[in-house]
C-alpha cells in the first residue's frame, strides 16, 4: 500500500522540515562534506533536543544521491520517500 510507518513519517517529515527551513548553501567551494548541513553552535542542552537540530543530525547521514537531490525540490521528496519505503521492505 505503499504507506510508511509512523516512525517513518515522523523521520520523513523530520528531513522535509528541515529542508525547507535550513540556508544549505554556506559556501561555494567543491569541499568534502559540502552537502552536510552545519550544526548550529548553541548553549542549551534544550535546543540540541529541537526539531531543527535533531534533522539536521538526521539529514547529514543520507547517502550523497539523495542529497544531491536537493535542489529538486518535489523529486527530492518523491525519492526519499521512495527509499524510506523500499527500505522498509527490504527489512520486512
Amino acid at each position: 500500500m505503499k504507506i510508511l510507518l509512523m516512525y517513518l513519517l515522523f523521520i520523513y517529515s523530520l528531513i522535509l522540515y528541515t529542508a525547507n527551513n535550513t540556508n544549505k548553501e554556506i559556501h561555494k567551494y567543491g569541499t568534502r562534506y559540502n552537502n552536510n548541513l552545519h550544526l548550529p553552535i548553541v548553549n542549551l542542552s534544550k535546543s540540541n533536543k529541537g526539531a531543527y537540530f535533531s534533522g539536521i543530525k538526521i539529514f547529514n547521514p543520507l547517502p550523497e544521491y539523495i542529497k544531491n537531490l536537493f535542489t529538486d525540490q518535489n523529486f527530492f521528496y518523491n525519492h526519499l520517500k521512495q527509499v524510506f519505503i523500499s527500505t522498509f521492505l527490504l527489512f520486512n
